[in-house]
């Protein structure tokens, strides 16, 4: 490594995926201590120095070690080399999700379904509008369904490693459909649930406003009186 650090990285990260969701998915065969030379030695070349191929591997094993916003530079990196690299477009939406920087992350994602169509994240009867959230279990999206009339919907898609730790797929397809039995008009109709590439996607009623704990975090603690009526509604 000391001798040609950047003809090392090459060779050591040969093996990985080069998308960060297979890497997430199947997991990494280096060991911590091998993954921290890595990143050690990338500490001493130039991005501009590695393939674009290289680049996206490397951004793999950076936010696998939690380095979102190393990640996202190795990818972008990759990006300015090959601006067509559908792997390094579909990895930096998912880093910039990762980071809530939700209107970019969109846009790479599109352009990475252009690209390749094998990227895609969910079917493609869905057009994606927005990205709502991204939290520990998965991202959310705001999208139209060209099967039912482009009527509005939310998509969660749960993350390859909650599906591959905690997730029994049929499990899950079973409870999911349970929901989709309720009809209450305080809770998210459940339109419909699939897996799919290893990814569980469930689809429902895209709600507007927002959730009682955002209100209370912006406009401070409810009056008894609200309290009340959130409760009331809660126990119905």
């Amino acid at each position: 490594a000391e001798d040609n650090p950047v003809r090392w990285l090459e060779s050591q990260l040969s093996a990985v995926s080069l998308r960060i969701d297979v890497v997430t998915s199947e997991g990494l065969t280096l060991t911590q201590a091998r993954l921290r030379r890595i990143q050690q030695t990338a500490e001493q070349v130039a991005l501009k120095d590695l393939k674009a191929e290289t680049l996206c591997r490397l951004g793999n094993v950076q936010m696998t070690l939690g380095e979102v916003a190393k990640g996202s530079e190795c990818y972008q990196a990759a990006l300015d080399k090959k601006s067509d690299m559908a792997q390094a477009h579909l990895n930096l939406h998912h880093a910039l999700a990762e980071a809530g920087n939700f209107e970019p992350a969109l846009e790479h994602l599109k352009k990475a379904t252009e690209i390749d169509e094998s990227t895609r994240v969910v079917p493609k009867r869905f057009t994606l509008e927005a990205i709502l959230g991204r939290g520990s279990t998965g991202t959310v999206y705001h999208g139209k369904d060209a099967d039912h009339k482009k009527r509005d919907v939310t998509i969660k898609v749960l993350k390859p490693t909650i599906v591959k730790e905690h997730v029994s797929p049929e499990l899950w397809l079973e409870e999911t459909a349970a929901l989709g039995d309720l009809d209450h008009p305080n809770i998210a109709k459940v339109y419909d649930a699939f897996v799919e590439g290893g990814r569980c996607i469930q689809v429902t009623e895209n709600l507007k406003g927002s959730s009682l704990g955002r209100r209370v975090m912006e406009d401070g603690p409810l009056s008894p009186e609200a309290a009340a009526k959130a409760l009331e509604q809660l126990c119905e």
